[in-house]
């Protein structure tokens, strides 16, 4: 691991609440962030874990393909004599650039004491504000950023802790990805991380309810509700990152740090693959399902006989129960006939007229309803038409 301990520091600008300084590294400037002291009451902690989870974070986000600072972890002996580790974060601005965090540029926009925890439609006000002056989809780059967000389980995106880069005031672009300390149960201790270890119920609750930074019609609200009810531009980035999460990259990143106990390994592997187990990919497929239903369902807004209606509204509503169109097909063609006085020739030519599946392949209905006669009660219901309509043919 490099020591920093004689590189040349320079005067800082840097802001946040961490320890930080900068320094003067292979040809460039990093903003050096030491331990964070602990601010929760009753937290056994010395210090929090947030140079690693600065760290690990940001290498996820590299890994995802999105723009993040550069970082690298490193030893420190301070002034006091004491050696700490951490993490030095490659200061992202080029030459003449300035750093506008978003809870400025929101001063105008956002009421002073909502500030801190604003309403999802304070975001989308702040991007509004700002569009005129990028060239670039921000607002697309931020739901990136809150997926994998999401996957990291940080606490802690508040509006200061992203933002816009500026050289002149009027052409702005989304800053590179920065401040992840608060991620990955950087303030879990050794102990907490062996109860949440032995008891995965515990761990479960804990890192499946993990809250984001800002409120929902007022109320504070979970990734797990924001990613499981996402608006548009969410499903959109849902779709693009969710494919790429590679678990394997990952668990070797982290078993790459030495410096972190065995049971800290441990802990942000299990955390990681459970919010992308339990929340991203329920996420993703549900998105997959909309679509799907979205594709095939038939349209409610043609004039419909009384069977057709039947059959449509039946087959709506097994769209979103079922992920086999033959047997959504086979559920809608028992719902007309157990509904109606519907016979099996003329539920086959429903399904020629309303299914690209049967006029795709004119035997397709055939099939249906031979798996349709499967059911006896369907059978027997069947017969009695049959020969009701032989008899009304004089036959």
């Amino acid at each position: 691991m490099i020591d920093i301990t004689n590189c040349e520091q320079l005067i800082s600008d840097f802001e946040g609440s961490e320890r930080k300084f900068a320094i003067y590294y292979n040809g460039s400037t990093y903003m050096v962030k030491e331990p964070d002291p602990i601010r929760e009451k009753n937290n056994k902690l010395s210090y929090m874990n947030n140079t690693f989870s600065e760290h690990i974070g940001c290498r996820i986000f590299s890994m995802l393909n999105i723009p993040v600072q550069e970082t690298f972890l490193a030893k420190y002996t301070r002034p006091d004599g004491k050696t700490e580790i951490v993490v030095a974060c490659k200061d992202f601005r080029e030459s003449g650039q300035q750093l506008y965090e978003a809870d400025k540029i929101a001063k105008s926009i956002i009421d002073c004491n909502e500030i801190k925890k604003p309403d999802f439609r304070d975001i989308e006000n702040i991007f509004e504000r700002v569009e005129n002056h990028m060239a670039e989809d921000a607002k697309q780059r931020f739901w990136d950023i809150f997926v994998v967000d999401a996957l990291i389980g940080n606490k802690d995106r508040h509006l200061g802790n992203w933002g816009f880069l500026s050289s002149d005031q009027r052409h702005l672009k989304l800053a590179p990805v920065y401040d992840c300390g608060s991620s990955l149960g950087a303030l879990v201790d050794e102990k907490q991380i062996q109860i949440c270890l032995d008891k995965p119920g515990i761990m479960s609750n804990m890192e499946l309810n993990i809250m984001t930074r800002f409120k929902i019609g007022g109320k504070l609200t979970t990734y797990r509700d924001m990613l499981l009810t996402p608006p548009y531009q969410l499903k959109i980035s849902i779709k693009n990152i969710v494919p790429k999460i590679k678990l394997e990259e990952i668990n070797k990143l982290v078993d790459s740090i030495q410096e972190l106990s065995n049971n800290r390994r441990k802990f942000i592997k299990q955390s990681i693959a459970m919010r992308y187990e339990k929340i991203l990919v329920p996420a993703l497929r549900k998105i997959h399902k909309q679509e799907k239903i979205a594709e095939h369902r038939i349209s409610t807004t043609k004039p419909y006989n009384r069977y057709e209606t039947t059959f449509v509204t039946a087959y709506n509503k097994a769209l979103q129960k079922y992920n086999d169109l033959e047997l959504v097909a086979i559920k809608a063609s028992k719902d007309v006939i157990k509904n109606t006085r519907c016979d099996s020739a003329k539920v086959m030519s429903i399904m020629y007229d309303l299914l690209p599946q049967a006029k795709a392949d004119d035997t397709y209905p055939i099939k249906i309803i031979q798996k349709v006669k499967e059911d006896p009660v369907i059978v027997k219901q069947l017969a009695q038409r049959d020969k009701s309509k032989e008899q009304d043919l004089g036959l």
